[in-house]
């Protein structure tokens, strides 16, 4: 059965006709992955990106599933990443399997400070995601339940020139 949706279209063209970030907010149940649904419904491509209540202190969470969604196997290895995403860098796939848990991304951990690493995560997050999908719609829901790596990755993503490309939905609870 088709679901319908109703009495939203003002909200959905405002978002759509917007080239700003669109946050909404609201108590659990009000419909905001609803309109997200509807927008990327109206979307060629779309990534979505979604935190949850059981794993919000896993860092890069919703990137984690994300990544694990684009290598296919459940159980990734290096190989998987580094074919998934061929167009970026050796140092970039090692940053991705250092969120997967794969061994050749411990490297990192001796190799950067703190700080450079997580640079170097929030920028191969963001050109992995733009390598499969170079324009479109970026929905990232529940960010109240979001970890601060990934909340770090979302203003990375916000601050760059290359989100222009992108409408950008962000959803989260009011509480």
């Amino acid at each position: 059965a088709k679901r319908v949706f109703v009495g939203r279209t003002g909200v959905l063209q405002r978002i759509a006709d917007s080239a700003d970030p669109a946050l909404l907010i609201g108590p659990a149940g009000i419909g905001k992955t609803a309109v997200a649904q509807q927008l990327a419904a109206r979307e060629e491509r779309t990534t979505f990106l979604a935190a949850d209540g059981v794993h919000r202190h896993a860092s890069y969470y919703p990137f984690t599933r994300w990544l694990l969604r684009q290598t296919k196997p459940i159980l990734p290895d290096f190989a998987d990443v580094s074919a998934q995403f061929s167009t970026l860098t050796e140092t970039a796939h090692l940053a991705l399997a250092l969120i997967l848990g794969l061994p050749q991304g411990q490297r990192l951990l001796t190799e950067r400070s703190n700080v450079g690493l997580k640079a170097l995560i929030e920028r191969s997050l963001w050109d992995a995601i733009q390598t499969l999908q170079p324009q479109g719609l970026l929905i990232f829901e529940d960010l109240h339940w979001m970890d601060n790596e990934t909340l770090g990755v979302l203003n990375y993503i916000i601050q760059s020139k290359e989100a222009e490309s992108y409408q950008l939905v962000l959803t989260s609870r009011d509480d």
